[in-house]
């Protein structure tokens, strides 16, 4: 954990930019336990922990960009697919 730069959007050396780079890379058992040893209160804990599960659990999956078909349609009303 780096105290001297900022994580994510927190103030650099803030409770909570160390507790959520613990949360992040070591996961919650240990970023609870440093959020305690900094004094913070369970029920703090509890709600940044929320928000951070829920912020993790709303980011969609990456897609890989797929190329869509080209249709032609034929004078006869017939589509057609044009390799791409």
């Amino acid at each position: 954990m780096t105290t001297d730069k900022a994580y994510k959007s927190h103030k650099p050396g803030s409770r909570k930019s160390k507790v959520h780079e613990a949360f992040d890379k070591k996961g919650s058992e240990v970023a609870w336990t440093l959020g305690i040893k900094l004094k913070l209160k369970e029920g703090t804990l509890r709600s940044w922990f929320g928000a951070w599960q829920r912020d993790k659990a709303s980011k969609p999956a990456k897609k890989s960009p797929t190329k869509k078909p080209t249709l032609k349609i034929t004078a006869a009303g017939n589509a057609t697919t044009l390799a791409s």
